[in-house]
Parts: structure tokens; C-alpha cells; sequence
């Protein structure tokens, strides 16, 4: 194999799969991280035999509840200019027995309000809640070991982006995404890819997921079909469109007469010395009789209406997309998207965007909100 083709992604066997799962589960402590305090030696040495195969292990939080509860306040935070003297007073004695403390939005701008949050969320340690309501900012008391604490903090000296490979069969990149961020309940938007791979082939792209740990994701290989995720690392970057250097095909020419034979040698031939032009083929216009360009245009006419309805006028296809085509077909007949929408089954659901427009619709969405956000 040459360098060139090194670079070239490759869809990995299930048995390469099974192993980077297990390889995964049974990587090395990570001895850098420093222990705290408030955790015993025979606890860590307990910790880090700790396997699937052992029980329960409980360690006591009191003493640490305790500890936290007790921290300083962090001095080092600076004092927002919209925090009076009185006010920082109020919030630098607040405790749990304390009652809502509330501090006027009034005239901040959003950039104000959100510096406010983040100097309350700092200063404090997390243990004050901030929540803007009706031109007020409410102060409420978490804790260290609240429920309210819900949000997860993502590693400041992890990147942003988890970037790995997906290898699918029989489905489009939107498709496949749209199963993957339904399973990690996020929404679609947080993927990057360099471009849509074909519906009706074998392929394999990387994608890039904003701030989701590869943990996450490599666990859903076992739940996911004809979808299998690998190769992960985390990156500053997230992916963009056309940003690879291209794309490599292995085509399966079937039902080809023998005696054809040497006029495909010559046309291999002509193509290595010549080249292939590259032109927009019917797949770019759409393959499920409506022509995406006519839906184009009707967008750029600002017909919005006339648009998502060509986009939902595939009824006609026989056993078109499952359920989806009987979807369409309810709505077609019915006009009542929310009858439509309860014909739907599985991940057509979610995964599609013929779904995903008959649910706005239900949703009292209007044709031009969903026009544009095609």
C-alpha cells in the first residue's frame, strides 16, 4: 500500500470493532490525576481493582460534603461592574438557609447578564444558581450535592470536538446521525462532516461531535444497525464542509457480458491517461421524482408553501421509506399532519426529513419557518 493510500479511511471488521471496545475498557489508570484528600488508600487501591465482575463499592460523602460545603469563597473572581457593594454582600452570605435572593436584569445586555451567571457560577463554586426570570436574576442556593447542579463540566484541557469514523450500509449520512444524536439525546446540529456520503452504497466518512466523550458514542455500537462508529480522537477543530481532499470509490459493475470485457479494459485505460470529467449527475437533483432544484427555486421565490410541499409529494413512490411513504400519504389525503405523524415507526421517527417536517407542521410550525430551515 503507498503512503497516499494510508491516509485513505477504511471500514473496520465487527472483530476490530469487538476488540477496540475491549481495548477501550481495559486501557491503564490514569496515574497523572491527583487523588484528593478526602479519598483513603485502601479506597484507591479498592477503586482500582475495581472490575465488571465486582460488587458494589460505597464510599462515606459526609466528611467531604462537609469540606466542600465549608470552601472559601473564591476571591480571585473578578467583580462584575453590575454587582453593587450590597448585592455582593448578600450573595457572599447566602446559605442554604437563606431565601431567593433576587438582582435586576434591568438595562444589562445579554453579554452583561451572561458575564453575571458565569462570575455567580465561579465566585461561588457552584454551590449559588443563577436563573434570568421576568427582567430579574434569581439566585437559589444548590449546594454541593444538589439536583439542581445538573449541567456536566466538559475537561478544560480536553478539545471541543470528537472526531471519529462512521462506517454505514443502506442509509444516507443525515439518516445515520439522526439515529446516533437520538440515541445520545443531543440535537443533529452538534455533527460535522466533510459532505454527505450516498444512501445506496457502503461508506465511511469522519464526523465531528461538539463536546460529547467518545465513551458516549463508542457505546452505541451495540444498539446501532447497518451504523457502526470507530477511530475516535479529540480535536480544537470541527470538521467543514469540503474540507477533504476527496473521495475513493469501489464500484460493483453486475450482469456484464463477457465479451464486454476488453472495452472496459480500454474506457480503465482512457480514464488513467485522461481523466473523468466530473459532472453533476441525477443523484445531485434528486432521485425520488421530485427534482431538488425545482424545490430550490421555489425557496429562493420565497414560495415557501409550494416548496415543503414538494418536498412531501413522494407519496407516490411504491413502498416508498417505510412507514414514511404511508405518512405522506395520510397527510396527502387528510391534510391533519398530527394524524401523520402517528403513522410513523422506529427511527423513520426522527431520522428523516419528511418526519422532521410533518412534526413542525403538527407542531403549528409554519410553511416558511420550515422552508427556511432546509
Amino acid at each position: 500500500m503507498s503512503p497516499e493510500d494510508q491516509s485513505v479511511l477504511r471500514l473496520a471488521t465487527r472483530s476490530e470493532i469487538q476488540g477496540y471496545l475491549k481495548e477501550e475498557e481495559e486501557k491503564a489508570i490514569d496515574e497523572l490525576v491527583s487523588v484528593p484528600s478526602s479519598i483513603s488508600a485502601d479506597q484507591l487501591s479498592a477503586l482500582d481493582n475495581f472490575n465488571k465482575d465486582s460488587k458494589h463499592l460505597k464510599i462515606s460523602s459526609e466528611g467531604y460534603l462537609k469540606e466542600e460545603e465549608e470552601k472559601a469563597i473564591d476571591e480571585l473572581v473578578s467583580v462584575p461592574s453590575s454587582i453593587s457593594a450590597d448585592q455582593l454582600s448578600a450573595l457572599d452570605n447566602f446559605n442554604k438557609d437563606s431565601k431567593h435572593l433576587k438582582i435586576s436584569s434591568e438595562g444589562l445586555s445579554k453579554e452583561d447578564r451572561r458575564i453575571l451567571h458565569e462570575f455567580i457560577r465561579r465566585r461561588y463554586r457552584g454551590k449559588l444558581c443563577s436563573e434570568t426570570k421576568d427582567r430579574e436574576i434569581e439566585i437559589t442556593y444548590c449546594g454541593v450535592n444538589s439536583s439542581a447542579r445538573k449541567r456536566k463540566r466538559w475537561d478544560k484541557d480536553r478539545p471541543d470536538n470528537c472526531h471519529f469514523t462512521l462506517a454505514k450500509e443502506n442509509k444516507d449520512t443525515s439518516y445515520a446521525l439522526g439515529v446516533i444524536a437520538k440515541f445520545l439525546n443531543i440535537s443533529i446540529n452538534n455533527f460535522r462532516t466533510h459532505g454527505i456520503k450516498d444512501r445506496r452504497a457502503i461508506t465511511c466518512q469522519r464526523v465531528s461531535c461538539n463536546r460529547v466523550e467518545k465513551e458516549r458514542i463508542l457505546s452505541l455500537n451495540s444498539h446501532l444497525r447497518d451504523i457502526i462508529v470507530y477511530d475516535f480522537e479529540y480535536d480544537n477543530d470541527q470538521l467543514k464542509m469540503g474540507g477533504h481532499w476527496g473521495n475513493r470509490f469501489h464500484i460493483i459493475l453486475r450482469n456484464v457480458p463477457p465479451e464486454s470485457q476488453h472495452i472496459l479494459e480500454n474506457r480503465m485505460k482512457e480514464f488513467l491517461v485522461h481523466g473523468f470529467i466530473n459532472y453533476f449527475g441525477t443523484q445531485r437533483f434528486g432521485s425520488c421524482g421530485t427534482n431538488t432544484a425545482s424545490i430550490g427555486k421555489k425557496i429562493l421565490l420565497r414560495d415557501w408553501e409550494t416548496a415543503v410541499k414538494m418536498i412531501l409529494s413522494n407519496d407516490h413512490m411504491p413502498g416508498y421509506l417505510g412507514t414514511v411513504g404511508d405518512a405522506l400519504r395520510c397527510f396527502k389525503s387528510t391534510n391533519d399532519a398530527c394524524q401523520a405523524v402517528r403513522m410513523l415507526k422506529g427511527s423513520q421517527a426522527y431520522a428523516s426529513i419528511e418526519a422532521m417536517i410533518l412534526k413542525c407542521l403538527a407542531k403549528g410550525g409554519t410553511w416558511q419557518k420550515i422552508g427556511i430551515s432546509l
